[in-house]
């Protein structure tokens, strides 16, 4: 998938920093938070009212997860994606 057809997705999106496919997985945008290219990603629960979105990006040792919690009430909802290294939170919509 290019990144130029990120408009044809349904996606969460913080701050118009990063964004996160809910079709793959991935995340695009900010450099440091986005999936690297060589990484397969894979969507756990694709989220709902009652439960969070949650998908996981690996190669080789390295491995990546981001949870968006849906059910949460109203337009912005608490994210959290961790990784070997960090760990980072925030809202998106």
């Amino acid at each position: 998938m290019l990144e130029t057809d990120l408009s044809l997705e349904p996606l969460f999106i913080a701050n118009g920093k990063f964004f996160i496919s809910k079709k793959s997985g991935r995340i695009t945008g900010n450099q440091a938070l986005k999936t690297p290219s060589t990484f397969s990603a894979e969507i756990i629960n694709s989220g709902s009212s009652e439960h969070s979105f949650k998908a996981i990006a690996s190669c080789c040792s390295a491995l990546e997860s981001i949870q968006v919690n849906e059910f949460v009430d109203g337009i912005e909802k608490p994210f959290i994606k961790m990784d070997l290294i960090s760990i980072t939170t925030g809202l998106c919509k």
